[in-house]
């Protein structure tokens, strides 16, 4: 809102959100409108959202299915293009019976691996002409950024038909040396899982899935992978250790030793990110852990044995521990020791493994 406590309207917020460098815009009745800049909330107002703001702001997003999805099921995720601005991802639900929304900016062109800082060893993964792929990661932490970057390298260096589900459509991919398919859940699939099932009948080289949501969509990302598809998913979780226990803990457990099984069979990585703050510019930068099954990795997974998979984590080629990536972008002083300690999974143990360096 503006010093005259006149609502901005919904382009205006979107043009400043751009030209103040934030990753989203959240809206809610009863706070004003608020980005979030380098990962901290930044009230853009002291004025406050009334009801009748958030519905003049959001309802014109939707057309009239899209808003009889929204009263049926209390939420709708859609994207939004502001032409000559950048295209946004909006997640609109309801809170206390009033709308509200969660705005991310999409950049205008998938970035880089290199530009993302991403380690060599993802890009490794991209060679590949089958196997499952996945990157992990809690809400926000850029999983989206880093698939569209795969998706991106593939298209530059592969001809390849490439068949992306997604929920909605972010990023917006141009065939270069690839075939790219971009089917949205809602307008062009009923569901993931109902593509999935679809995807082999339309003979793809790469298949990339929004979202490892279930036991129902994991189960044929593991058989596509397995019949000779190079799979790439998201999924939501922190961890290389705990995606790999997400998906097996998702099966029934009289069917978990079988998952084990077709999973060693055809898994070829699995890359956990963080977003933590720069240090001295504004930004924030990946810190990845990451594996590449080894053989020592894989008979642990095929057995079961997950104390002895987790202790292999920076000891094998190939694998790095979120602790060690956090290390490293201290070292290089591009992230600060409070920035690392914050975002540990274990800040003690990170905390002696810094100290230990100086």
């Amino acid at each position: 809102m503006s010093t005259e406590s006149k609502p901005m309207n919904l382009e205006e917020l979107l043009q400043l959100m751009v030209k103040r460098g934030a990753s989203d815009l959240h809206l809610a009745v009863g706070s004003p409108p608020t980005f979030r800049i380098d990962g901290r909330l930044t009230p853009v107002s002291k004025d406050l959202l009334r009801p009748q703001d958030t519905q003049m702001m959001l309802e014109p997003l939707l057309n009239d299915m899209q808003k009889m999805n929204l009263l049926k099921n209390k939420e709708f995720d859609t994207a939004y293009s502001v032409r000559g601005l950048s295209r946004f991802r909006i997640s609109i639900f309801f809170q206390r019976g009033t709308l509200g929304a969660s705005i991310r900016i999409m950049p205008p062109r998938p970035l880089t691996l290199d530009e993302l800082g991403l380690p060599a060893q993802l890009k490794k993964t991209l060679a590949l002409n089958s196997g499952l792929i996945i990157i992990a990661g809690p809400s926000g932490s850029g999983k989206t950024t880093t698939l569209a970057s795969m998706i991106d390298f593939i298209n530059e260096h592969r001809s390849c038909l490439i068949i992306s589900i997604e929920e909605p459509i972010e990023f917006l991919h141009r065939n270069k040396q690839s075939i790219i398919c971009q089917r949205e859940v809602g307008p062009d699939t009923n569901s993931i899982l109902s593509a999935l099932q679809s995807a082999l009948r339309q003979a793809p080289d790469v298949v990339v899935v929004s979202d490892l949501r279930d036991e129902n969509i994991i189960n044929e990302c593991i058989s596509i992978a397995n019949a000779g598809v190079l799979v790439m998913a998201n999924l939501r979780t922190s961890g290389v250790f705990p995606a790999i226990n997400h998906i097996i803990d998702s099966f029934p457990e009289d069917k978990r030793d079988k998952t084990r099984a077709l999973l060693t069979a055809c898994l070829q990585g699995v890359f956990s990110q963080t977003l933590v703050a720069k240090a001295k510019a504004r930004g924030r930068i990946v810190a990845m852990e990451y594996i590449l099954p080894s053989a020592k990795i894989k008979r642990c997974l095929r057995e079961g044995d997950m104390i002895n998979f987790e202790k292999l984590i920076d000891k094998e080629p190939d694998t790095k521990s979120q602790a060690a990536a956090l290390r490293d972008l201290c070292n290089k002083k591009v992230i600060t020791r409070e920035e690392a300690i914050a975002n540990a999974y274990n800040p003690t143990e990170l905390e002696r493994i810094i100290d230990r360096a100086y």
